[in-house]
């Protein structure tokens, strides 16, 4: 990577990078608990399923996605769930106008 970067002249986004590793450790603080669900494959299973959903809030709350992300995000749910679930479709269009307003 630091020869890569060296030759091309590009820059690492350290401050989005340390974002997305906050929302890392808050997913996983938020899903630590499941390990004590008993049997294995159900703590696995909800574990997972936390992990999953506390990322993706906290990623949305603490910025770490740009407005094309956020685009990207908008069309696959556009072409996949044809808008649906609406709610889904005002958490993106509040996300795009977050990233546009930080940015």
């Amino acid at each position: 990577i630091a020869l890569a970067l060296r030759y091309s002249g590009a820059r690492l986004e350290w401050q989005r990078l340390a974002r997305i590793a906050a929302c890392a450790a808050l997913a996983a603080m938020v899903a630590w608990p499941m390990k004590r669900l008993a049997p294995d494959i159900v703590a696995l299973a909800g574990g997972g399923a936390v992990l999953g959903l506390a990322y993706a809030v906290a990623s949305l709350a603490l910025g770490s996605w740009s407005a094309s992300d956020i685009g990207h995000f908008r069309a696959m749910h556009q072409r996949l769930g044809r808008g649906r679930p609406r709610a889904l479709g005002r958490l993106l269009d509040w996300a795009a106008r977050r990233a546009e307003a930080l940015a």
